[in-house]
C-alpha cells in the first residue's frame, strides 16, 4: 500500500487578489463573496501559475521553490511547501518532484477579464459611473451600502467595472417608484368643495369682526356726524 497522500485536485476556497473575496464551489464556478458568479472566470492550476527549477539532491530530482514565492497562510497555493523546507533554512524549498507533479495539475486561482487592471475603478470612477460625489461614494463604503473593494492599494479601495455596474443596477431595481402627482380634474370632473372651508361656497365672516356685515350699523359703534 502506498503512504503518498493524493493531493487535492481542487483547492476548496481560494482567493484572487483581495483573500477569500472569490471561492471555486463545488460545480466549479468561480464566485463572489456575496454568491454572484465572476463573469469569463477561468481555472488557473499550480502548474500554471509557478514553475520552479528542476535541480537534484542526493540523486534525487527535486522542484527548488524559491521562498518569496510561498507563504504559510493556508489559503495560498505554496503552503503546503514548506513541509519539505529545512528548519531555518533561507534558499529554495527542495519539493520533491513526484509531490509536485502530484499538485501541479489542481486548480488553486483563476482568471478574469473582468479583474484585469484595466477594469479596475478607484473611488473617482465610481463617483463618475453612479453620478454623485466622490464623497457620497466613501460614505457608502463606510455604511457597508456597496460591494467591499476587491483589491486596497496603498489604502485606496478598488472594484472591477463590473462589480459597479451588476451593483447599479441592483440599485436601480430596488428603489421605489417616483411619486406622481395627482393629475389635474378634467372638465367632467366634480370638484369636492366640502373638504376646502374656502371653497365651499359659503364664507364664514362671523369670526371676522372687519367682516361681519356693515361694522357702522351694529350698535355698537357710533356713526360720525
Amino acid at each position: 500500500m502506498s503512504s503518498t497522500i493524493e493531493a487535492p485536485q481542487v483547492a476548496p476556497n481560494v482567493a484572487k487578489g483581495a483573500g477569500g473575496t472569490y471561492h471555486r464551489d463545488a460545480d466549479g464556478c468561480w464566485r463572489r463573496r456575496d454568491d454572484t458568479e465572476v463573469p469569463g472566470a477561468e481555472d488557473l492550476t499550480l502548474g500554471d501559475l509557478f514553475d520552479p527549477d528542476q535541480g537534484e539532491i542526493d540523486g534525487s530530482p527535486v522542484r527548488l521553490v524559491p521562498r518569496a514565492w510561498a507563504s504559510r497562510r493556508p489559503d495560498h497555493p505554496l503552503a503546503w511547501a514548506f513541509e519539505h523546507a529545512d528548519l531555518g533554512g533561507r534558499g529554495p524549498i527542495p519539493v520533491p518532484a513526484d509531490a509536485w507533479d502530484e499538485r501541479r495539475g489542481g486548480v488553486v486561482a483563476m482568471a478574469s477579464p473582468a479583474l484585469h487592471p484595466w477594469n479596475l475603478v478607484g473611488i473617482d470612477a465610481v463617483a463618475a459611473m453612479l453620478g454623485v460625489a466622490e464623497a457620497t461614494v466613501r460614505a457608502y463604503l463606510a455604511r457597508d451600502q456597496m460591494p467591499e473593494p476587491i483589491i486596497r492599494l496603498g489604502g485606496a479601495p478598488g472594484w472591477t467595472r463590473d462589480q459597479i455596474t451588476t451593483w447599479q443596477a441592483t440599485r436601480r431595481r430596488a428603489r421605489p417608484p417616483a411619486h406622481r402627482a395627482r393629475p389635474a380634474p378634467g372638465p367632467d370632473d366634480e370638484t369636492d368643495l366640502d373638504s376646502d372651508p374656502d371653497l365651499d361656497g359659503d364664507l364664514d365672516l362671523d369670526g371676522d369682526p372687519d367682516l361681519d356685515g356693515d361694522p357702522d350699523l351694529d350698535g355698537d359703534r357710533s356713526s360720525p356726524p
